[in-house]
């Protein structure tokens, strides 16, 4: 089944100019290790086939779904965003508490819509992949991006979706605008992620 989801995959891919790259550990991006991700430029949708099935499905899923946004033109005109959001966590480049207030909103946005597209994948497919978990990890992921706003870092040393006491408190709906994050939910990013 699995396979046969990665074929589909490398050949809708395929007509848009892209392919499809699988690793077996993390990936290396700047000074960064993500388990995947889609450039536009390169013309490339990657994933770590690391961990359980589940996990490296549900990034395949996710970077699949970012895809999906960019072949249907959504948030295509916000690389800007991106790179700002990149430049400034790895103090490449300074930008005004307006510029980047803008840029995070603008990135969470994507994240989000990312995600809601990801759920659809993941029953037009009928992947097994459990959603009630795969949302409360794709809110951790949107909430994120506060944490990162406000402490100018990713994680510490493990990333935020290996914590159950961080996704255990996730919402089981990406419902709303996940304008704000609640109190609760910074507390136990800094305590886990740490602060700088």
């Amino acid at each position: 089944m699995h396979e046969g989801f990665i074929r589909y995959i490398e050949d809708d891919i395929a007509q848009h100019g892209f392919k499809l790259k699988e690793y077996n550990s993390m990936i290396k991006l700047g000074r960064s290790k993500v388990n995947g991700y889609l450039d536009d430029t390169k013309k490339e949708l990657a994933f770590a086939r690391i961990d359980d099935v589940e996990s490296w499905l549900s990034v395949l899923v996710h970077e699949y779904s970012h895809f999906r946004q960019h072949t249907n033109g959504k948030f295509n005109n916000g690389n800007n965003y991106f790179d700002i959001v990149d430049q400034w966590i790895n103090k490449k480049k300074e930008y005004s508490d307006k510029t980047l207030d803008r840029a995070f909103r603008f990135v969470r946005n994507c994240e989000l819509d990312c995600e809601r597209g990801a759920l659809k994948i993941i029953d037009e497919f009928g992947l097994s992949i459990d959603k009630k978990l795969y949302i409360q990890k794709a809110a951790a992921y949107v909430y994120l991006y506060f944490y990162a706003r406000k402490h100018r870092r990713w994680h510490g040393k493990r990333a935020h979706y290996r914590y159950k006491t961080i996704y255990s408190l996730m919402p089981t709906t990406l419902r709303g605008r996940f304008n704000t994050i609640p109190d609760e939910i910074m507390e136990i990013f800094e305590k886990k992620l740490g602060v700088e």
